[in-house]
């Protein structure tokens, strides 16, 4: 018997190390998925505030460190209001925001973005948060710039990045994501990269950037 105890807790010890600490906390096991098609994840991304413009939204995937990563990204902008007749103040800057949403399929842990630092004092400018369950950090960076980062499922990064809007307006907006297709998209399928792979691009505002083509990879990276 302490034979078999012997062989089994070094294997079970083993086992867990080779989990990522994002595998471990969403419950997975083994290698990391592939992550969504360009096509699809953009679908993810949230739409344009009431009244503002959406002056970019594309998707890209890249072939890094021996590993698809997917990418799509938004950018929203709020014209500032008219100045009034006669008014000697220069005009408001307009309101900005840029949306990142990222997934490598488990590949790269997230979760140090939105967790305390155990080492050292916390920046004073960082606030760890809940967006609806997802942990969260809001950082302002500057007085006009302010970043949030939202982590879902352990997979999915938000980055939203705003530029002259108050840090309880982006939160406010954040609140109102729909995350349901990022929670049901299927943590499943292949998990073996196809060689060549395929990389491609959807540009939803200029669909003549639209794209994809091949890119054969040395197996030993």
């Amino acid at each position: 018997m302490n034979l078999i105890k012997r062989t089994i807790v070094p294997l079970l010890i083993l086992g867990c190390a080779i989990l990522s600490p994002a595998q471990v906390e969403s419950g997975r096991m083994g290698s990391p998925v592939l992550p969504l098609e360009p096509a699809d994840l953009i679908g993810c991304l949230p739409p344009a505030p009431i009244g503002w413009t959406v002056t970019s939204s594309f998707s890209t995937n890249n072939f890094t460190g021996g590993w698809l990563t997917s990418l799509a990204q938004r950018s929203f902008e709020q014209p500032p209001p008219k100045p009034m007749p006669g008014a000697t103040t220069p005009p408001a800057e307009p309101v900005k925001m840029k949306i990142f949403l990222t997934d490598t399929g488990y590949k790269t842990d997230f979760t140090s973005v939105v967790t305390p630092s155990r080492k050292g004092a916390p920046r004073a400018n960082a606030a760890f948060i809940k967006i609806n369950e997802f942990p969260a950090r809001m950082l302002q960076v500057d007085s006009t710039t302010v970043v949030l980062n939202i982590l879902v499922k352990s997979r999915y990064l938000f980055e939203i990045r705003a530029t002259n809007l108050k840090a309880d307006q982006l939160k406010k907006y954040a609140e109102s994501f729909d995350f349901r297709k990022l929670r049901t998209a299927k943590d499943s399928g292949e998990i073996t990269l196809s060689n060549p792979v395929i990389l491609s691009r959807v540009d939803e505002l200029n669909p003549k950037n639209n794209r994809s083509y091949p890119l054969f990879y040395n197996t030993a990276q």
